[in-house]
């Protein structure tokens, strides 16, 4: 991340030490009065910073993020060029939903039937009780608003580890479609370029299976909330998941531009209200009958506008 000064005119990175990246597309740049090697704009130029959008109040930066859902949408509409990156996640998306919710959604309900009867859930003590207190609640939501119950289990069924990882790797190619056809680049031509996006693919698997241990880790340490009745349980089960899904639709844009670990983390600390708000639109969207069938091409290319749009990369 890099952030530009007008009264200095120098490209400052946001991690001491770590090489100036473009402000337009967030490539790294070899001196800062050269041509960007991938967008060939100036990064010093007003052209660079055109699209960057500067960070708002927090209510603003949430409602910012929730708009790159239907701005990914309209892009993708607007823009034939994508179409043939779109077709396969798109595909495996109406599969997966269509799966989900005629085979895993009811089995899982019925699983919670039967974890939620009288003692079923005896064993379950010491420091796993707040997990029983969640999976109590879970099922009281059944039997009581199951018309609430049904979408929040669809999206967290979404989220398992296959989906995220298959939509990791097609989400990159996605990304760079997207970016490629704002910034008006061109489709990729030359062997370099194609090498990339082999390397670029398996970055974002590899990040997303990080991704997935990290969210792993944020259950066990909010699990003392889960004893907190119905609002403590409701919080644990989808604030990790709200929070880390805005991360998922990114990450496959950073893996592409080969973002260290501390670049990551530094970025998505300075605009948390922006990727939350896309994190928690998206998630909803996971669970909504029918929306949720084109939820993640849609994703990956809002994600991809509200990289383009960080104020510094």
């Amino acid at each position: 991340m890099t952030s530009t000064t007008k009264e200095t005119q120098e490209l400052v990175p946001l991690v001491a030490g770590l090489q100036a990246r473009c402000p337009r597309c967030g490539s790294h740049i070899l001196a800062e009065h050269l041509a960007c090697p991938e967008c060939g704009v100036d990064p010093l130029s007003e052209r660079a910073r055109a699209r960057t959008v500067p960070v708002g109040s927090r209510q603003r930066e949430v409602l910012r993020g929730i708009s790159y859902l239907p701005r990914g949408l309209w892009q993708i509409l607007k823009t034939p060029a994508s179409w043939g990156a779109i077709i396969l996640p798109l595909g495996l998306n109406i599969v997966f939903v269509l799966g989900v919710t005629l085979a895993l959604v009811p089995q899982l309900e019925h699983w919670l039937e039967l974890a939620t009867i009288p003692r079923a859930l005896a064993d379950l003590k010491g420091w796993l009780t707040p997990l029983r207190y969640a999976i109590i609640f879970m099922g009281w939501l059944f039997r009581t608003a199951s018309y609430f119950a049904v979408p929040g289990l669809t999206a967290w069924a979404l989220s398992l580890p296959p989906f995220r990882i298959i939509y990791a790797a097609l989400g990159t190619l996605v990304s760079e479609r997207i970016e490629r056809s704002v910034l008006g680049l061109g489709p990729v031509k030359t062997l370099a370029e194609h090498e990339h996006r082999e390397r670029s693919v398996a970055a974002s698997v590899l990040g997303a299976v990080l991704l997935m241990c990290l969210e792993t880790v944020l259950y066990g340490l909010l699990l003392p909330i889960a004893l907190i009745p119905v609002a403590g349980s409701f919080v644990w089960l989808v604030v990790p998941r709200a929070i880390v899904c805005g991360v998922d639709q990114l990450d496959p844009s950073l893996c592409r531009k080969a973002y260290s670990p501390r670049e990551k983390a530094a970025l998505l600390w300075a605009r948390r209200y922006r990727f939350l708000g896309l994190g928690a639109a998206t998630f909803f969207v996971m669970g909504t009958p029918y929306f949720n069938a084109f939820i993640f091409p849609v994703a990956a290319a809002g994600a991809t506008l509200l990289y383009l749009e960080l104020d510094a990369k």
